[in-house]
């Protein structure tokens, strides 16, 4: 029987298969008809661990760096107590695609994971329930980087900048 379509990469949009398709490890937001899901692309052994997960934790943070505001996403999957997979991406804010995720997600009750494997067949998706905290957040965040983004001149910004000064200064 052939693979229908909604379990492979062609319901993802062309550029975030671009993104993800070499990455071994890769979470990204995107569009769908039920508000913003993130996608999960994950090794083998990872994809069957976390098909029993149970607990997922959310975190949005906002780095007010001088050369652009970062907004840090972590995903954190309990699947093995001691060595839980976490996964981080970073948004710029200044992009208005990317800021209305951010917007859409603070909306959202609950927000859908879709894991892929290396092939970019979907295996499965997991819905976790979005907190009230995880939603103010989002909302004060995006509040503060409006504030942070017109205080830095146009010549001055470079979100690239501040992404790596972030991963550079942080734990991950």
């Amino acid at each position: 029987m052939p693979e229908r379509a909604e379990n492979s990469c062609q319901d993802l949009q062309p550029e975030l298969v671009n993104f993800i398709k070499d990455a071994e490890y890769a979470f990204a937001p995107a569009a769908t008809n039920r508000g913003i899901a993130y996608i999960v692309k994950v090794p083998p052994q990872d994809v069957d661990s976390m098909r029993s997960v149970r607990m997922a934790n959310l975190r949005y943070k906002l780095y007010d760096c001088p050369s652009a505001p970062a907004v840090q996403t972590v995903a954190c999957f309990s699947d093995q107590p001691h060595a839980p997979l976490k996964l981080e991406l970073f948004t710029d804010v200044s992009q208005p695609r990317e800021r209305r995720e951010l917007v859409m997600l603070s909306t959202q009750e609950y927000i859908n994971f879709l894991f892929y494997d290396q092939e970019l067949k979907r295996r499965f998706i997991k819905r976790i329930q979005m907190s009230d905290g995880n939603r103010e957040t989002l909302v004060s965040i995006l509040d503060r980087a409006d504030g942070l983004l017109a205080a830095i001149s146009p010549e001055e910004f470079n979100f690239k900048k501040a992404r790596e000064e972030v991963i550079a200064e942080t734990e991950f």
